[in-house]
């Protein structure tokens, strides 16, 4: 198993399994490396780089480019990224996202249409979380207020 052995000395940020053709193993030994691996067989596949330097500019041709790079082999994007500017939570198929910027707003990019998401009060973000096949999103305030969203309309 090459997983098993590449990291197995390795402290992880993060590991996914993710769908694809085979299975994937997605692990984070940095915060901006992800290496990707056949889940059953280990052999390695390659290592991504995810960081974006420009800073976040949806809806450029540079930013596009560069959500392509952040899918697996396999064809599966990547279900977390922090890019060191914006933290990208995409939907299984890629037409979803929701961006948590470094100032804790929120925005879902649906289709090439960017929308910021509301929230009632100001506090900091303790985390955020999408689910990739419906389109829900939930954000977490530091203060414990649950701010709840089907995609771009606020729930409550």
């Amino acid at each position: 198993m090459g997983w098993r052995i590449d990291l197995s000395d390795v402290a992880l940020w993060a590991v996914y399994l993710l769908p694809g053709n085979p299975d994937q193993l997605v692990a984070w030994p940095s915060h901006t490396t992800a290496r990707c691996y056949a889940q059953h067989s280990g052999a390695h596949y390659t290592d991504l780089n995810v960081i974006y330097g420009d800073g976040f500019r949806p809806g450029n041709d540079d930013w596009r480019a560069f959500l392509q790079t952040l899918r697996t082999p396999g064809g599966a994007y990547l279900p977390v990224v922090d890019t060191g500017n914006v933290v990208i939570h995409p939907s299984t198929d890629g037409r979803l996202r929701v961006y948590q910027t470094r100032d804790d707003r929120l925005f879902l990019e649906l289709d090439g249409q960017e929308m910021l998401l509301p929230r009632d009060g100001s506090p900091s973000l303790a985390v955020v979380a999408l689910d990739r096949e419906l389109g829900s999103v939930c954000a977490l305030g530091t203060d414990g207020l649950l701010h709840i969203y089907q995609q771009h309309v606020y729930i409550g």
